[in-house]
Parts: C-alpha cells; sequence; structure tokens
C-alpha cells in the first residue's frame, strides 16, 4: 500500500485534433437532434486524426507498462466509459498478452481493489474527468499501490490528478447531445494500445504491421458503413417508433455494443432499452417476447456468430421482428440485416458496430419529435451532476 502517490507523467498528447471539417456545417444545425447527425458524421475523420494525434503518447505508455512488467489491466469507468472498458478487454488479452478485464468503477472502488493481483494497472475512462465514481476508482488504486492511467478529455480535470500516466482524448463536441463521437474515440485509443503495447512485450512484428495495417482502414470502413446502414437504420426508426421498449443481444466484446445501443435510447429517444447476453435472452427475455417484438442482435462474424444465428431462428419462431447487425448475412431468414463494412476481426468489430445503434437513436429521437435533449430544469441538471460527480469514498469490501 502506497502512503504518498507517485508523480505523474502527462503524456505528451496534443490538447487539441486538427480542425474537423463538420458535414453540412455550411448549412447550419436547427436543433441538437441535428447536432448528434452531424457528430456522427465526424466520426470517420475523428478516427484518422486521432491516431496521429495519439500515437506518441501511446507508444510512450507502452513502452513504460512494458518495462514496469504489467501483466492485468482493468478496465474501470460508468456508463459508456464502463461498456468501452468492456468492449476493448478481448483485444489487449489477444494482442497485448495480458490479462485484461472491464469492471465498472463502482464494483472495483467497493468490492474488487483489496484483492489485484501483483503487477495489475488500473485504465479509469471518464472523458469529463469528473466522473466521482471513476475518481474513487483511481484514488483506491493507487491507495493500494497500483498505476493508474486516466484516459480522458480534460488532462486538468480531478481524474487526471489522480493518475499516475494520462492519456488526453480531444473530440469536437458541438454541444449537448447523446455521446457518440467520444465513445468511438475512447475505443480507438484502447484498440491501439492494445496493439502498440503488444509490439512492445515481443509480439511478432509482421503480425501487428498487419494488424496497425488494418486499423488505419476503420475510417474509411466506418464511412463506407455509415452511409450503407443510413436508409434501413432509418426505416427501422420509422418501423419500432410505437414500440416503448427494444432489446439489444451482443457476446464477447459486442455484449458491451449492446449496452451501449440500449443507453443511448435512454439519452436519445428516452425510450426503455433493454441489453443482455445473446444466450441470455433465450433464458430470460423469451418469456416476455413476442410477435412484433423488436429485437437487435449485434453479431458480426466471430466466435459467437453461429450462436446468435440460432437464436435469430427462435426469433422468427415466436413471430418477433428481429434486426441482425453484422458484416456477414446469417443463414435463413435475417429478418431485418443491417450491413457493417467486411474486413474488421471481432475483437474490433465494436469500432464499426455502434455506428448503426447511435444512427438508431438519432432516427428515432427525430421520429418522435423530440428537438432537443435537456434536463426539466438547471435545478435538475445541477442534481443530477452532482449526484454523479460526487467523490466519495467507501471502505473495500
Amino acid at each position: 500500500m502506497l502512503t504518498d502517490p507517485p508523480a505523474v507523467h502527462l503524456l505528451d498528447a496534443p490538447t487539441s485534433l486538427p480542425e474537423v471539417e463538420v458535414p453540412g456545417a455550411d448549412r447550419g444545425i436547427s436543433s441538437a437532434v441535428d447536432m448528434m447527425r452531424e457528430e456522427i458524421a465526424m466520426i470517420p475523420k475523428l478516427l484518422a486524426e486521432q491516431h496521429v494525434a495519439l500515437a506518441g503518447s501511446i507508444r510512450t505508455l507502452a513502452s513504460e507498462l512494458t518495462a514496469g512488467g504489467i501483466e492485468h489491466l482493468y478496465l474501470v469507468g460508468c456508463g459508456d466509459s464502463a461498456f468501452a472498458g468492456a468492449a476493448t478487454a478481448l483485444a489487449f488479452q489477444k494482442h497485448a498478452g495480458i490479462s485484461a478485464e472491464g469492471v465498472h468503477a463502482l464494483d472495483f472502488a467497493r468490492y474488487r481493489v483489496r484483492y489485484l493481483p501483483e503487477r495489475s494497472a488500473v485504465a479509469c475512462i471518464s472523458f469529463s474527468g469528473k466522473v466521482g465514481r471513476t475518481i474513487e476508482a483511481g484514488l483506491q488504486a493507487r491507495k493500494f499501490g497500483h498505476r493508474t492511467i486516466a484516459l480522458t478529455g480534460n488532462p486538468d480535470s480531478p481524474l487526471a490528478k489522480e493518475a499516475t500516466d494520462v492519456i488526453t482524448l480531444s473530440v469536437p463536441t458541438l454541444g449537448y447531445s447523446p455521446g457518440t463521437s467520444t465513445y468511438l474515440a475512447i475505443l480507438a485509443a484502447l484498440f491501439d494500445l492494445s496493439l502498440t503495447w503488444g509490439e512492445a512485450r515481443g509480439g511478432d512484428t509482421a503480425n501487428f504491421s498487419d494488424l496497425r495495417t488494418l486499423l488505419r482502414k476503420v475510417p474509411d470502413l466506418a464511412h463506407h458503413t455509415l452511409e450503407g446502414v443510413n436508409d434501413p437504420v432509418q426505416r427501422v426508426a420509422q418501423q419500432f417508433v410505437k414500440h416503448d421498449w427494444l432489446t439489444f443481444l451482443g457476446a464477447g466484446p459486442n455484449l458491451a455494443t449492446a449496452h451501449f445501443g440500449a443507453a443511448k435510447l435512454f439519452e436519445g429517444p428516452q425510450k426503455l432499452g433493454v441489453a443482455t447476453n445473446i444466450e441470455e435472452w433465450a433464458h430470460e427475455e423469451y418469456f416476455v417476447s413476442g410477435a412484433g417484438t423488436p429485437v437487435f442482435l449485434i453479431a458480426p462474424s466471430g466466435a459467437s456468430f453461429d450462436r446468435a444465428s440460432e437464436i435469430l431462428s427462435e426469433l422468427n419462431f415466436i413471430g418477433a421482428n428481429p434486426v441482425f447487425v453484422s458484416d456477414t448475412r446469417p443463414p435463413g431468414e435475417p429478418g431485418l440485416f443491417i450491413p457493417l463494412a467486411p474486413g474488421v476481426p471481432e475483437e474490433f468489430s465494436p469500432l464499426l458496430a455502434t455506428l448503426p445503434l447511435s444512427l438508431l437513436a438519432f432516427y428515432l429521437s427525430r421520429a418522435s419529435g423530440q428537438e432537443r435533449f435537456e434536463f426539466p430544469g438547471p435545478e435538475v441538471a445541477q442534481e443530477h451532476y452532482e449526484t454523479i460527480h460526487r467523490v466519495t469514498q467507501g471502505e473495500p469490501a
């Protein structure tokens, strides 16, 4: 246990990205809902520019983690940041060759931190850097002697001040709307770190070169995915706008994508979104699903694709209204198929699978007649942010 915190190393990332051209900016943005659409359109260019902007700081961090003998990584956060940790753990396991796990910040700070193995590092993820439970996770990690990394958009934030290392993201935002581009920026930074760390640990150079080339293609693949899914997602939104709740199914890294899709319904059109494991649907939500029930299966080609196809068959059998999101068309009758650009291995697939779900939240918001994402009043907003930003320290179990 450390009594004095180690010195902070602020990795030399630039504090801003090059200027991003906003599609449609010349025609103006008439509402917060339109703003959400413009931010989604910015994602491909953002991904391309962030890789260049963060390359040096990620390389430095990977070298230091390797030199420090780190073998275990815990990726912690709340909301979208928690989903990002869960979505990227497989990439760290597969390419960095370490033990990696996404853990919610509350569970980490109150139930896990006391029992971490030696040679552990903790990545605390919060774009604002102000989320109380994530700050607490960083405080507790430092208290128990573990290296603490902050992945944040605010290098002067309370979270950054608690970290031994800081990776600074810079994501252009146009105003207050459900986070989409910020989530993709976090994913991309963590995927880059997984490869760079694996390389620093002595992995096969040729293999990492191929993987890095593949990740450099992701911005173009994201652009093609957004173009290809726009019309079918818009039709799906018009079809489902009258439904009170939608279900999202995923597995592995895309269980996190399912949770992201559900969260955007809360934040955007303010509908109930339910997210669960592909297999668990057959054990639970099956009993409240039936004719016309909208269910999204997020299953890019990979380890769970065959099981997702079997669950799709069951959904069709009960007369549900399934939507299959994948880079591969499933056998039989897929229901509604939302195509992702092919060529991305499963561990990186959340970079593309997230995109149609972001668009879905936008089109459902617009179809519902919503123009703004606002709290009922300033006192409600203040109470809400005080609740999630309040830093309290419990005694870990």
